[in-house]
């Protein structure tokens, strides 16, 4: 049993942790990329937000069109 439990916990940090992460990372080089492009610094926080800001924004925007064009397909 004591097994079955540790499994589980990996399953869920596997499910769980892994894409965040992920995504973590994906936005920082995506910041740093554009920033970059940009010609920006980004020692201070206000410049990091300047970026992080319309790219999270344009991500969910995204991610909620995505969810309901499938939703629609489902009907």
């Amino acid at each position: 049993m004591v097994r079955g439990n540790r499994a589980g916990v990996l399953a869920i940090l596997g499910v769980i942790a892994a894409p965040i992460t992920s995504g973590d990372t994906a936005f920082r080089s995506a910041r740093l990329i554009v920033a970059d492009f940009l010609g920006m610094e980004q020692k201070s926080m206000r410049r990091r937000l300047y970026i992080c800001i319309p790219m999270f924004v344009t991500s969910y925007w995204f991610a909620f069109c995505i969810v309901c064009v499938m939703q629609t397909d489902l009907i």
